[in-house]
């Protein structure tokens, strides 16, 4: 399913639970229930505000970091030493 933009749509879903070796009857249950579909809708809202446009989005201090091991650590390192040098 790698790559496959059916992915994104319910029965994308389903397929994928059932690969993963998930009971796809309880999964469509979860599903089709919407519960969380609110919490879900706020969650998207204030990342895109936020400024969040992909995943994995890290930040460091406020400010997107490369998601990098190098630019991550760069970004720590330099975080780190601000803070340092506010003390």
């Amino acid at each position: 399913m790698e790559g496959d933009a059916s992915l994104y749509g319910p029965a994308g879903a389903l397929a994928l639970a059932a690969e993963l070796g998930m009971n796809a009857d309880e999964f469509g249950v979860c599903l089709d229930d919407r519960r969380y579909l609110g919490y879900i809708r706020d969650q998207q809202r204030d990342a895109r505000a936020d400024g969040v446009s992909f995943t994995p989005t890290i930040r460091v201090n406020g400010r997107n970091v490369d998601a990098t091991a190098d630019a991550v650590i760069a970004a720590a390192k330099e975080a780190a030493a601000s803070s340092a040098a506010l003390r």
